[in-house]
């Protein structure tokens, strides 16, 4: 298995397949849609088996200048709104989101090297925070993930994103997670 960085439009609809895919089966969600972003922001770091995605997470850079969102901002829910002691408008920041792997691998060795390909990619775009939402009985385990590059993580339990896409049953409550990549050195690549 080897592990890139990527903007390949082919790489990106062969990942965005396999989110859909995931997202339908484990969390209910039919005809799961990823909204569109913008290439020029957008990197996606990808687990390849041959030529095959078995794995991926995104990393979106925000650009509040532009009025881009991020993939949590949907409808009027906007971070900086939430988030004014962060100063999102002021400091270079994105999103680490759609974390996904299939199912014939083992997922958390793939995650965590996915998860540091990811930083390395924030870091090399100057990035000083990143921000992931993570479902409650998942975020433990990704904030360790993150804290083990050095990063300091700060957990917001009291901002509430509102959920863009439709569940069958009940959606896990979601939590907002904010990395201090500016805090560290350079995270080295685990490949």
């Amino acid at each position: 298995m080897r592990f890139i960085a990527s903007t390949d439009a082919p790489l990106r609809q062969a990942y965005e397949q396999l989110v859909r895919d995931r997202y339908e089966a484990e969390l209910g969600i039919e005809g799961a849609s990823i909204r569109p972003s913008d290439p020029d922001r957008t990197v996606d770091v990808l687990a390849l088996r041959g030529d095959s995605v078995v794995g991926g997470l995104r990393l979106v850079i925000g650009a509040p200048e532009s009025g881009s969102r991020l993939p949590m901002e949907s409808g009027d829910f906007r971070l900086t709104a939430h988030l004014e002691d962060l100063r999102l408008e002021q400091c270079a920041h994105g999103e680490l989101c759609r974390a996904v792997v299939h199912k014939s691998v083992v997922g958390s060795r793939v995650l965590k090297r996915l998860l540091a390909g990811a930083l390395v990619e924030a870091q090399a775009r100057g990035l000083e925070i990143v921000l992931w939402l993570a479902a409650t009985h998942q975020a433990t385990y990704y904030t360790r993930l993150v804290e083990a590059h050095g990063v300091r993580v700060v957990t917001r339990p009291e901002i509430q994103v509102p959920y863009a896409i439709e569940y069958r049953g009940t959606p896990p409550r979601r939590v907002v997670h904010v990395g201090y990549l500016g805090e560290v050195g350079p995270i080295a690549l685990p490949w």
